[in-house]
């Protein structure tokens, strides 16, 4: 299933012409990366599939509904959640505190039985799923009890941000606050996770352990949209690539089939 389309996109700053009828899908449980160079249009595509830039043209939809003319507010509380490059976390606050702003959108809801964490089964969780009559993989919590789940998620996936849960951010390494730009994002129980350059400035066995916790949230059952100009590391990961240069997807197939494409990788992501 597609859970996102972008049809004949079309975006400019000014004089700047930035997608030219840009047409890409995302697959649900899928990782999904946009390569390219400095200047492609890569982030302009993010955010415009965040509803942060207008349209000039062209149409967006995420779970089959049209969301081109939806604010960003709107586009997050239904589940398209975006770290920005440059991870924009408030480093006055502790990472707790960073993590909880990324709950505010968060709802009661269904959550299937395996996505409840263990230390989040309360006494009442547990008597909901003894006594469920309606279904035998989704039980209704509350938003107290999801926000919980949630951070337990998050603390099993980044073991460090419970260690220093009570620590200021800026007292976090440059990966460490990458984590939590992650985790927080996490919080809002994202269906599309949308990801601008997450390796940016950081040493390589920090990337490589941040690229195997993507591929651990992507069998967790969450959609990603990744730009990256870590080329080679990124189709490690990612089912399905496109590359855009100066506007235009110029090619796009399984990650795959491109990480063995030296002429592509020279020619067009400088590999």
């Amino acid at each position: 299933m597609d859970i996102l389309k972008v049809t004949d996109v079309d975006v400019s700053y000014g004089a700047i012409h930035a997608l030219k009828n840009v047409n890409i899908t995302v697959k649900e449980n899928s990782i999904t990366t946009i390569l390219g160079s400095n200047g492609g249009g890569k982030s302009t595509l993010l955010k415009s599939i965040s509803r942060l830039l207008p349209l000039n043209n062209g149409s967006i939809e995420f779970e089959d509904k049209d969301i081109t003319k939806l604010s960003p507010e709107k586009v997050t509380q239904m589940g398209i959640i975006h770290v920005p490059e440059g991870r924009q976390i408030f480093g006055d606050i502790t990472v707790y505190e960073n993590l909880m702003i990324g709950a505010f959108t968060v709802k009661k809801g269904m959550v299937s039985l395996e996505n409840i964490h263990q230390d989040a089964m309360t006494p009442r969780i547990k008597k909901l799923i003894e006594t469920n009559k309606t279904s035998e993989e989704e039980v209704l919590l509350t938003r107290k009890e999801i926000i919980h789940n949630n951070l337990m998620r998050v603390y099993d996936y980044f073991p460090v941000l419970k260690e220093r849960k009570d620590q200021v951010a800026m007292s976090l390494s440059g990966g460490e606050q990458q984590m939590l730009a992650i985790g927080r994002a996490l919080m809002g129980t994202p269906k599309l996770l949308i990801l601008d350059e997450p390796s940016l400035g950081l040493a390589p066995l920090i990337v490589k352990n941040i690229f195997n916790i993507l591929k651990q949230l992507r069998n967790d059952g969450i959609t990603i949209l990744i730009v990256e100009q870590n080329a080679l590391q990124t189709l490690k990961i990612a089912d399905y690539a496109y590359v855009i240069r100066i506007g235009d997807i110029i090619k796009q197939g399984k990650a795959s089939d491109m990480i063995n494409d030296p002429e592509l990788l020279e020619a067009y992501l400088g590999k």
